[in-house]
């Protein structure tokens, strides 16, 4: 009966936090990087454990400015900006390399970060289809996520902001993984998730 117990109750918080993006963007893994600067601009690497379902500081996000070309798609959610690219605008199939012709659209990321206000957070989220197993697709996110991160490290115009990469392999599609290959070119993506 205890067992029992005890499953239920797993499956009953398992099952509130799916469908709460509040809650999937703030549950970062122990070890992810958040980036901090000092004062005098030089960049600091810090490990950042947040506790899942933690509440997100503002209940009202600001009129932010976002206009990206047709590359990117800009989502408005409860508390949180997206900027959401298909992977392969940025990385080559299957690595965490940059792709020959990314180096404009990077461009164009940071200027559109350093206009972001005061403190505001941005999180670098990858994402994965389901082709290729769990743990390939997994590593293959977290390597994307922190060469992003590594990317914004240097870039003094971003001091103003606190920048955490995640990776998340195949966990959150979007749309179905059904063998379907606009669906799976759909899933993999870069989220950056903007919260002031």
């Amino acid at each position: 009966m205890k067992r029992y117990s005890i499953v239920i109750i797993a499956t009953a918080i398992f099952l509130s936090g799916c469908g709460n993006r509040e809650a999937t963007i703030t549950a970062l893994e122990p070890g992810n990087q958040t980036l901090k600067k000092l004062e005098q601009g030089e960049p600091v690497m810090e490990g950042q454990v947040v506790e899942p379902n933690s509440e997100v500081q503002s209940t009202n996000m600001p009129n932010l400015n976002i206009d990206l070309p047709d590359w990117a798609k800009v989502i408005k959610v409860e508390n949180a900006i997206i900027v959401r690219l298909r992977d392969d605008i940025i990385f080559n199939y299957d690595k965490a390399e940059y792709y020959e012709k990314a180096e404009d659209i990077l461009v164009e990321l940071k200027n559109m970060f350093a206009t972001l206000p005061e403190n505001s957070k941005v999180i670098i989220e990858a994402h994965t289809d389901d082709k290729a197993n769990d743990q390939d697709n997994l590593q293959l996110t977290k390597d994307r996520a922190n060469l992003l991160l590594k990317r914004f490290a240097d870039v003094k115009t971003l001091s103003h902001l606190t920048m955490t990469a995640v990776g998340v392999g195949e966990e959150m599609p979007i749309v179905p993984n059904d063998g379907n290959a606009e669906n799976h070119q759909l899933n993999r993506r870069i989220d950056f998730i903007i919260q002031p």
